[in-house]
């Protein structure tokens, strides 16, 4: 009777566990869904955030991941207008299947071509690793590959905090690849573009988006040790960027 006791109770944990890791998974892939791009994105799509501290963004990501609780010098940055930007307001872009590999799984590329602090060989290893059980992760390694051409194939480009400047050439390829409709995921580190040596302000003024010079102190004690080590959970603060992301769910 005890070893029939014994092995129901194995076999209820066994299955809660199942359950747990499915619903895991689940809320990890739900989570990273408005990153996709669909084939009524918007010119106006473009996901970025700032970091207070570029440092603790692997941090962070594996702790989401992993369900806890939580060139040539090219112009500076400046703001335009709506009636200033490639192709003006309102336009419908978007491929259908666009970004979508051999395998029909998304493709995420990492640019390591800018000096970024993060890439999938420091900072965003155990991210890339992780990805690779529901997306298509790639490295993009060359200086030459930051172009429209190379850019068509990825669902999601990721910068993780570069560190040189972007020429007129691969801020236009960066544009084309916003208006297909694919999705561009920026991180910065604290002090802004000024203290990196970038001018990616340059691309993301045109959306609406900055990353500021300041930097985001918690002043409430939490599981992160330091004041500036702060998981931004809803860090999007021009709401046109959520009303244009929910319009394409």
């Amino acid at each position: 009777t005890r070893a029939r006791g014994f092995a129901a109770a194995a076999r209820t944990l066994i299955k809660r566990k199942k359950n747990s890791i499915r619903n895991a998974t689940t809320a990890r892939k739900e989570a990273f869904r408005p990153l996709l791009p669909s084939s009524s994105a918007r010119a106006g799509r473009v996901c970025a955030e700032g970091s207070s501290n570029c440092a603790n963004i692997s941090n962070i990501m594996d702790d989401f991941l992993e369900g806890e609780d939580l060139g040539p010098e090219g112009p500076s940055s400046r703001g335009l207008t709506p009636q200033e930007r490639p192709g003006g307001s309102g336009v419908e872009v978007g491929t259908p299947g666009m970004g979508l590999g051999d395998t029909g799984l998304p493709r995420v590329t990492f640019s390591c071509v800018k000096g970024e602090t993060h890439t999938p060989k420091s900072g965003f290893k155990n991210l890339f690793r992780r990805l690779r059980s529901m997306f298509k992760p790639e490295k993009l390694e060359s200086k030459g590959d930051l172009r429209a051409e190379a850019l068509a194939g990825s669902a999601i480009l990721v910068l993780g905090c570069p560190r040189e400047r972007f020429s007129v050439t691969e801020f236009e390829a960066l544009k084309a690849f916003i208006m297909r409709g694919g999705s561009l995921l920026v991180f910065a580190g604290e002090g802004g573009e000024a203290q990196a040596g970038t001018n990616i302000n340059y691309l993301l003024e045109e959306f609406g988006i900055s990353v500021n010079s300041d930097c985001v102190v918690r002043t409430v004690h939490y599981k992160y040790l330091h004041p500036k080590e702060v998981h931004i959970s809803d860090g999007i603060l021009n709401r046109e960027v959520l009303a244009q992301v929910g319009k394409n769910r």
